[in-house]
């Protein structure tokens, strides 16, 4: 049985290795044999393979190459964004926006590492999680957008639809408020990034390995604490439910309301809303909002007036 055996595997090895390996002036003569056709189909689907597996790692090497380049730009405009006192006036007077920009090519970065990692590609192959996370959504959508509502009429006690561009940005923040505890989820990306930085130096400090360092691996925990530390810190202070009615006040006055209008008994230069779709109904608000910049309206607590008018809008007569 045994000699049965090795005779069979020698037959499949001379098998094999005879249709497998061919004379190359045999691919070229008019009577092929059906060995040739074999070895030039064994060639080609080998350097089909090998040209897909090129592409791949040209691919996943230029995707790595762009979030490194991106990850820099966020760390250099994070380090000069929180820093106290800059030399430079033009640092000085633009760090908010330095820090902003910061933090959303951060969470770019965190989001794009994310997604290409091999757990994400898994899980979001499957029909129901890509369901459950568009009805998740949904969800969210419709509850920002009612509670956005509910704070602009108790700010000024009218249908949020007279201020469209205030009651677009206020559903926003209201989703940001929603999403911002899961970005604590970012750390378990975070902990697996840094156990194989350290790792790397365990590795390095033994002399075990020749390796660059993993850029990535060391670069994500930083940014993923950054984003998750600033996304707690907005959604608390700047943009927490105290100072939201200011916020929402000053992009109303600065979006919605309209100075330029003609209505007779308002002095000229009071801001109004058109209420209704015949718009003959205004809501005036005669206080005065200081002119303020991104940083400041992004910092300062602001008091929301406590009366609006409501009153009709009459046009003066003019002359033929």
């Amino acid at each position: 049985m045994t000699e049965y055996r090795k005779n069979s595997e020698d037959q499949i090895s001379s098998m094999c290795h005879e249709l497998t390996s061919s004379d190359i002036s045999d691919r070229y003569a008019r009577d092929r044999t059906l060995k040739s056709y074999i070895h030039d189909i064994s060639k080609k689907i080998n350097d089909y393979l090998f040209y897909q597996e090129k592409l791949q790692s040209s691919e996943r090497y230029s995707i790595s190459w762009a979030l490194g380049i991106l990850s820099f730009v966020s760390i250099f405009l994070l380090t000069y964004g929180f820093q106290s006192n800059p030399d430079i006036d033009w640092l000085r007077d633009n760090q908010i926006y330095l820090k902003f920009w910061g933090v959303a090519l951060a969470a770019i970065y965190i989001g794009s590492s994310l997604e290409r990692s091999s757990l994400i590609k898994s899980i979001w192959g499957f029909a129901t999680a890509k369901i459950i996370v568009s009805l998740a959504f949904s969800g969210v959508a419709v509850y920002s957008a009612g509670k956005a509502a509910e704070i602009i009429n108790d700010i000024f006690g009218v249908d949020a639809a007279a201020f469209p561009m205030t009651f677009t940005f206020t559903t926003a923040i209201i989703v940001f408020h929603i999403i911002a505890p899961f970005l604590f989820f970012v750390s378990l990306g975070a902990i697996l990034h840094l156990f194989n930085a350290i790792e790397w130096i365990r590795s390095k400090w033994k002399g075990e390995t020749y390796d660059l360092p993993p850029y990535h691996s060391f670069v994500f925990p930083i940014l993923a604490s950054v984003l998750m530390y600033n996304g707690w810190a907005w959604s608390s202070n700047q943009l927490g439910e105290k100072l939201l009615p200011g916020k929402v006040y000053v992009m109303a006055h600065t979006l919605d309301f309209n100075s330029n209008h003609e209505c007779s008994r308002l002095k000229k230069g009071v801001p109004v809303v058109f209420l209704g779709p015949a718009q003959n109904s205004i809501l005036a608000d005669a206080y005065k909002v200081k002119d303020m910049d991104f940083g400041d309206f992004f910092n300062a607590k602001i008091d929301v007036p406590k009366q609006f008018y409501r009153m009709k809008c009459t046009y003066p007569n003019y002359d033929e």
